[in-house]
């Protein structure tokens, strides 16, 4: 259970540090502007896609190595 609390918040506190980056690169050096907004937000959204294709392509190699675990 400890284990498993750890990982938890571990997660939760490279989540809140990497949103925190991406809050910073986004707002540009003199500000929150519209085309700073638009250009972070529009690399976030093209990283997400291109992670869930990334994933979705290594399913089955996943799903392989488990060696039938439902």
């Amino acid at each position: 259970v400890g284990f498993g609390m750890g990982g938890w918040f571990l997660s939760t506190g490279i989540g809140n540090n990497l949103s925190g980056i991406f809050a910073g690169v986004v707002s540009g050096e003199g500000g929150m502007t519209v085309e700073s907004a638009l250009k972070g937000y529009t690399f976030g959204f093209w990283a997400l896609i291109g992670s869930g294709v990334v994933l979705f392509l290594i399913a089955p190699l996943i799903n392989k190595l488990m060696h039938g675990v439902k």
